[in-house]
């Protein structure tokens, strides 16, 4: 009775170090994306000199809308109807593409669009 009981709080010594252990890696994770995803960051509009004179009329036309989403990037066509929700996490783009995804980064063209996925998709 007595070698069962010893080996009975044994095991239970392992099980709790091991949640301890699982639970401090889950929290360092979460706690390393909670600050990577949640920088302060200056719109980019703020940045943009306006124009002294308005727009030519031969302007490209928008094709592609580029928006941050619970972390990752989405592809929106022009109309605003979802295209594609990608794999590409915010947390590894560098940090000038992260401030044009937050602000919508439009995309004139496929050719663009593949470029964009082609550079950032793993």
């Amino acid at each position: 009775m007595r070698k069962q009981i010893i080996t009975f709080i044994v095991l239970a010594a392992f099980v709790i170090a091991g949640a301890v252990w699982i639970g401090y890696d889950t929290a360092r994770i979460s706690e390393h994306n909670y600050e990577t995803d949640t920088r302060d960051y200056e719109p980019a509009a703020w940045n943009r000199k306006l124009p002294d004179s308005p727009q030519p009329a031969t302007e490209r036309k928008i094709m592609y809308h580029l928006k941050a989403e619970y972390g990752y990037v989405s592809i929106y066509k022009a109309d605003g109807k979802l295209y594609d929700n990608t794999d590409i996490r915010m947390s590894f783009l560098p940090q000038s593409v992260q401030i044009e995804i937050i602000n919508v980064k439009d995309l004139y063209s496929d050719k663009e669009l593949y470029e964009f996925l082609e550079t950032y998709s793993s």
